[in-house]
């Protein structure tokens, strides 16, 4: 029995760790790049690592995850897909291993803490978006003290430098904030809470005058309401007309409201030559890509180089080829069918994923990247949905 309580102490201990840093992942608290990766390696990832070695001798949640879960199956098959591609391009084994495992360690992390804290879970979310939108909020307003009202929104306490960046992060703390008003069984007071944040956060997201927060809200939108809103007859249709209208004209106003000095460059005008380059490039490497330890340079015009595509698809394609390009689009698509099959469980979640569909068709991260402030859209929804997946195959049996 000794043995037994010491190694529940040391997975309760190591669920609490997991917690704190999925804190830090959606805070964005000590986002100083080096700082922030090394709290997210030492306690999400370390701990679901030493949690999944504990369980080893049975595997019994990593087995039922496995066997109950098509989205968890999706993931590992790609990461499976994307070490293979990347060793037929003679790249380093160990160091592209070493990027796939932080990931899928994170969402398994995730899995973890949904499944055995899901209370402290959504506590935790709750915390770490309140926290967030309190430095977004100073710095705002510390920033508009000194600028004038058309000047791009950038830096708010996390080293965050690009306006677009800015308003993905804002506008997908918005979707958290929505998802769990919706999820975790909060009382009025912080429901009314949240609803306040969303508000607050979507104003943020026009003082960006970036086009690609308001796509992802409205994929976001249309996810849920295919699903969802089917249902909910001419009110909800009305709602989310008028939601689209206001975004719509919000985006018109990005265009004709900015500094004449705003870069060109970085507009969408200049990421259709740079996605048809990279097309290009894709047809000599179709199958297996190029492997994700390469390094690539992505041309536009007037010789403007970027370290990413702005499309994640595209990405996937070039890096892991057309068998990596299908799994990772079908990652953020397949919560829609198996939405439809469960009769709604997760639903809410679809918020999530159209945001992050939408997002990266014109924006993304360095692909596979070590844990960055994206980490809380781009992977915390998937480990997530993967456990309501799990629990509607079981009838809630675990």
């Amino acid at each position: 029995m000794t043995g037994v309580k010491v190694l529940r102490r040391i997975q309760s201990f190591s669920l609490n760790m997991i917690l704190i840093g999925l804190f830090f992942s959606v805070s964005g608290f000590l986002y100083i790049d080096d700082d922030y990766s090394r709290v997210i390696y030492l306690t999400v990832i370390l701990f679901s690592l030493l949690f999944w070695f504990l369980e080893f001798p049975d595997m019994s949640f990593s087995k039922n995850l496995f066997r109950y879960s098509f989205q968890w199956r999706l993931v590992t098959v790609f990461f499976l897909w994307v070490f293979f591609s990347s060793l037929i391009n003679e790249a380093s084994a160990l160091k592209v291993l070493s990027r796939l495992l932080a990931i899928y360690f994170f969402l398994y992390g995730v899995a973890l803490a949904r499944m055995y804290r899901p209370k402290e879970f959504y506590f935790v979310l709750l915390l770490g978006v309140v926290v967030a939108v309190a430095l977004l909020c100073h710095s705002t307003i510390g920033f508009y003290s000194k600028n004038s009202l058309t000047t791009r929104l950038v830096g708010f306490g996390m080293d965050v430098r690009n306006p677009v960046v800015v308003g993905v992060v804002a506008a997908g703390l918005s979707v958290m904030a929505y998802v769990l008003a919706r999820t975790a069984g909060f009382n009025r007071v912080l429901v009314f809470l949240l609803k306040l944040i969303a508000l607050s956060l979507f104003v943020i997201c026009v003082f960006s005058w970036s086009k690609t927060p308001f796509l992802g809200l409205l994929a976001g939108l249309v996810f849920y309401f295919l699903i969802v809103g089917r249902a909910k007859g001419k009110r909800l249709l009305a709602q989310m007309g008028g939601v689209i209208v206001v975004v719509t004209a919000l985006m018109w106003l990005s265009d004709s409201w900015r500094l004449a000095d705003v870069d060109a460059l970085m507009t969408l005008s200049n990421r259709l030559p740079i996605w048809l380059n990279l097309i290009d490039s894709i047809k000599s490497n179709f199958f297996f890509g190029v492997g994700i330890d390469s390094d690539a340079v992505f041309e536009g015009e007037n010789d403007l180089s970027m370290e990413h595509p702005h499309n994640s698809y595209l990405q996937a394609w070039y890096y892991t080829g057309w068998l990596g390009f299908l799994l990772f689009t079908s990652i953020y698509l397949y919560p829609v069918w198996s939405v439809i099959l469960s009769q709604g469980r997760g639903k809410h979640l679809l918020w999530c994923f159209g945001f992050v569909f939408g997002v990266q068709l014109v924006d993304v991260h360095v692909f596979l990247s070590r844990p960055n402030l994206y980490w809380f859209i781009l992977w915390l929804p998937v480990g997530w949905f993967a456990i309501e997946e799990m629990k509607s195959k079981q009838g809630c049996r675990t």
